[in-house]
């Protein structure tokens, strides 16, 4: 009988654990990465999720020095605070600094319960995809003349907002019928309004409003965008194009334009052009 080879991924993780005795993993399902919307914070929480019920702590916190998480994610100590930051502000994680074997160390305790609900109600909005069988090429009478095709029927609420690609696959080969041919689903425009509640108590100028919803809405807020608009309000108040009330832009502008990327302005020396006299 013959033994089976190993695949090059197992003789990867074969010569990592050879050279450096250990060859830890990290599991992110890929509906977490979705959920999180970018590739290290899901790292992070997918850790908390496997050592929330594994401290000793009554109150269901648990401690990890900035070095133990490097060492177990790969992220440097300011990227953990930003990840820390981003499911604090979304009521997912509590976090606090407390003494752990003799020094000041940041405490972190996932919220399961809210956690599971948030997911939950992400779940939902997913697509369920079901496989119907096909004939193998030994079952069929003729000779195919291509590959069979598996068909995906996708079952829930599909649009362009929640799942552009089931959207396009689904339009192309399916006639849409009245509940999918909705733009936005009950709640998809409840998330959507409280997000843009979100920006619009930031905003300094408070203008066109019905607009700057509409233009809010177009926007793509995956992958991290949304967090991203949220956290650049503030920078540009200080340094960019929000510090003089006068030359504000609208929000709507502010949206369209996608100014949320605008990098910082380059600080000027005051000295830079004056001629040095000898």
């Amino acid at each position: 009988m013959k033994q089976k080879k190993d695949s090059f991924q197992q003789k990867i993780f074969q010569e990592i654990e050879k050279n450096i005795g250990y060859n830890n993993m990290i599991t992110v399902p890929q509906i977490i990465l979705k959920f999180c919307g970018d590739l290290e914070s899901s790292v992070f929480l997918s850790q908390l999720i496997y050592w929330c019920d594994k401290g000793k702590s009554p109150d269901g916190f648990i401690f990890k020095s900035a070095k133990e998480l490097y060492e177990e994610t790969g992220l440097s100590e300011y990227k953990i605070k930003k990840c820390a930051n981003k499911f604090i502000s979304m009521g997912v994680i509590e976090a606090k600094k407390a003494m752990a074997n003799g020094s000041n160390t940041w405490h972190y305790k996932l919220k399961r319960g809210t956690f599971l609900d948030m997911l939950i109600k992400f779940l939902k909005k997913e697509p369920k995809i079901i496989k119907k069988p096909t004939l193998n090429f030994s079952d069929s009478i003729t000779e195919p003349t291509a590959e069979p095709k598996t068909e995906l029927i996708y079952k829930g609420t599909i649009n362009k907002i929640n799942c552009p690609i089931a959207y396009q696959v689904y339009e192309k080969n399916y006639q849409l019928n009245d509940e999918l041919s909705e733009a936005l689903s009950q709640e998809q425009k409840k998330y959507l309004n409280e997000c843009f509640e979100q920006f619009w108590s930031l905003y300094p100028l408070k203008v066109a409003k019905k607009y700057a919803k509409i233009c809010f809405e177009k926007i793509d807020l995956s992958n991290g965008t949304f967090e991203k608009i949220l956290s650049s309000i503030p920078e540009q108040k200080k340094t960019g194009c929000l510090k003089d009330p006068k030359y504000t832009p609208n929000p709507s502008t502010w949206l369209n334009q996608g100014r949320w990327d605008d990098e910082p302005p380059v600080k000027k020396d005051p000295f830079a052009n004056l001629d040095i006299v000898n």
